[in-house]
C-alpha cells in the first residue's frame, strides 16, 4: 500500500496547537525580538492583541519592513513596552521614527533575510499570516511569501493567524466571485483596464491544472517554473494587446 505524502491524522495530531490570539501571545516576553509579517500580510489581529498586552511587557523589539495597516506598538502610550526597529519606514511608523520613538536600520531589502539566517538579528517570535490548512493540512503564506518564510524558519516560536478561514471558505466560489467583481468595478471606475487572469485560469470556476502538459501551480497556489513562464507570457501578451489598443 502506498503511503500518503501527508499525515492523514493531521487534525488530531496538531489540534493542541490551535489557540486564541490572547492565549498564544502569552509566550511573548519582555526584551524579546518579534517579527511582524510584511505588507498586506501584516497579521493585524495579532498585532492588536499583542499591543493590548503592553502592561505585561517591557522593551520588546518589533521588527519588520513596511506593513500595511495599523502599527499601535509604535505609539507613545506603549513606548515602554515596545520599541520598533524599521528596516523600511512606512507611513504607519514614519512619525515614530521621526520623533525618535522608533529606530530605523538602513538596509537593502534583499539583505534583510540574510540577517535572520545568520543570526545577526535573532528572532524569538514571528507573527505571520497564513491561509487555512487544506484537506491535507498544508498552509500557504498567501500574499507575502518572501521575508515571512525566512522569519518563520528562524524564529524560536511562530504564531500564525489564518484570517481567511471564515471570510473565504475554500468551497465558497460565490463569495470569491463577488469580491473579484468589486475589484473589477473599482478599477474600471478609475479608468483602469483589467486583465482577467481568473477567466484565463478558471473558466466556469474550474481552474486548469496544466497547459500544454505543463503543471501551472505545483502546490495548488503559486505559479512555478515552467508554469510561471506560461502564465507570465499570457499576462505579457494581454498587456501588449492593451498598449496597442490604446489611443
Amino acid at each position: 500500500m502506498t503511503r500518503p505524502s501527508y499525515d492523514p491524522d493531521w487534525r488530531q495530531r496538531w489540534a493542541h496547537k490551535i489557540r486564541s490570539a490572547d492565549d498564544a501571545l502569552k509566550v511573548v516576553r519582555s526584551g524579546q525580538h518579534i517579527f511582524v509579517g510584511s505588507g498586506a500580510a501584516s497579521p493585524q489581529f495579532l498585532v492588536e492583541r499583542l499591543t493590548a498586552r503592553a502592561d505585561y511587557l517591557h522593551a520588546a523589539e518589533i521588527i519588520h519592513i513596511m506593513t500595511l495597516g495599523l502599527a499601535p506598538y509604535a505609539l507613545s502610550p506603549v513606548k515602554e513596552a515596545f520599541r520598533h526597529n524599521a528596516f523600511f519606514v512606512g507611513p504607519n511608523v514614519r512619525e515614530a521614527v521621526t520623533t525618535g520613538e522608533a529606530d530605523y536600520t538602513p538596509i537593502f531589502l534583499s539583505e534583510v533575510a540574510g540577517l535572520f539566517r545568520s543570526g545577526r538579528v535573532p528572532l524569538d517570535v514571528a507573527l505571520i499570516q497564513v491561509t487555512p490548512p487544506d484537506e491535507h493540512g498544508f498552509c500557504s503564506l498567501g500574499i507575502e511569501a518572501g521575508l515571512s518564510k525566512t522569519a518563520a524558519q528562524k524564529a524560536r516560536i511562530v504564531i500564525a493567524d489564518a484570517p481567511y478561514w471564515q471570510l473565504f471558505p475554500l468551497d465558497d466560489g460565490e463569495r470569491v466571485d463577488c469580491l473579484n467583481a468589486v475589484y473589477v468595478q473599482a478599477a474600471r471606475e478609475h479608468g483602469a483596464d483589467v486583465i482577467g487572469l481568473r477567466e484565463w485560469l478558471c473558466p466556469d470556476r474550474r481552474c486548469a491544472v496544466a497547459r500544454d502538459d505543463v503543471v501551472l501551480r505545483p502546490d495548488g497556489v503559486h505559479f512555478m517554473d515552467a508554469g510561471a513562464d506560461i502564465a507570465g507570457r499570457w499576462v505579457l501578451g494581454e498587456i501588449t494587446r492593451l498598449v496597442l489598443a490604446s489611443p
